[in-house]
C-alpha cells in the first residue's frame, strides 16, 4: 500500500497467480457480473477501510505475464467495480428496509409510550396514593420508555455501520484498477 501525500491515490495491492483467484468459482454468471472471492473481497475491504477517505483508492493486481496479457485482464477492473456497485445497491436496500422497520417500530413505540403515560396519569389521579400505586406508576413509565427504546436504537444507531459500509462500497465501485505483470511495466484495467 502506498501513502504519499494527502489527496493522492492510495493503492491496495493483490498478488495472485490467476485472474480466476479473484472471483467466486461457483458463480455461474458472466465474468463482469461475477462475485469476488470472499478472501479477495475481505482483503480489499480491510485495506480500503484503513485508507483515509480524502485519498482516491487504487487497486494494483500483480499477475504473471501470461495472465496479465490475457483478454480477461482488461475485464478485471470493470468486474471489480461492478461487484462493489452491486454491494452498494444491496446496502442501500438494507438501509431502506431498516428505516422502514424503524418507522413502523417507532409508531408502535409511540402508542405504547402514550398509553403508558396516560395510564400513569390515571393511576396517579384515581388510585389512592400508596407504595403499590407508586410502583404501578413507575412501572408504566418504564414500560413506555422501553417501548420507544428499540425504535430509537434502530433509527439512530443501527444505521451507522450500514452507512459506513455503503460509503466504502461506493468508493470501491470507483476504484482505479491497474494490472501489473510481475516483472513488467504497469497496465491499467
Amino acid at each position: 500500500m502506498t501513502a504519499a501525500n494527502p489527496g493522492a491515490e492510495s493503492a491496495i495491492e493483490l498478488r495472485i497467480d490467476k485472474i480466476a483467484q479473484l472471483f467466486n468459482s461457483l458463480d455461474p454468471t458472466p465474468f463482469r457480473r461475477r462475485d469476488l472471492d470472499l478472501d479477495a473481497e475481505q482483503h480489499i475491504v480491510a485495506w480500503a477501510q484503513d485508507i483515509d477517505r480524502s485519498r482516491a483508492l487504487g487497486l494494483v493486481v500483480h499477475l504473471p505475464p501470461s495472465e496479465a496479457e490475457s483478454p480477461l485482464a482488461a475485464e478485471v477492473g470493470p468486474a471489480i467495480r461492478n461487484y462493489f456497485a452491486y454491494l452498494d445497491e444491496k446496502e442501500t436496500a438494507r438501509l431502506r428496509s431498516l428505516a422502514r422497520d424503524g418507522r413502523n417500530a417507532l409508531a408502535i413505540g409511540l402508542v405504547i409510550l402514550a398509553v403508558s403515560l396516560v395510564s400513569t396519569y390515571l393511576v396517579a389521579t384515581y388510585v389512592p396514593f400508596s407504595n403499590l400505586s407508586r410502583l404501578i406508576e413507575e412501572s408504566l413509565v418504564i414500560l413506555g420508555w422501553v417501548g420507544i427504546w428499540g425504535p430509537l436504537e434502530i433509527l439512530l444507531y443501527d444505521r451507522v455501520s450500514p452507512l459506513r459500509r455503503r460509503r466504502l462500497y461506493r468508493r470501491l465501485a470507483k476504484v482505479a484498477v491497474e494490472i501489473r505483470s510481475t516483472g513488467a511495466e504497469p497496465r491499467a484495467a
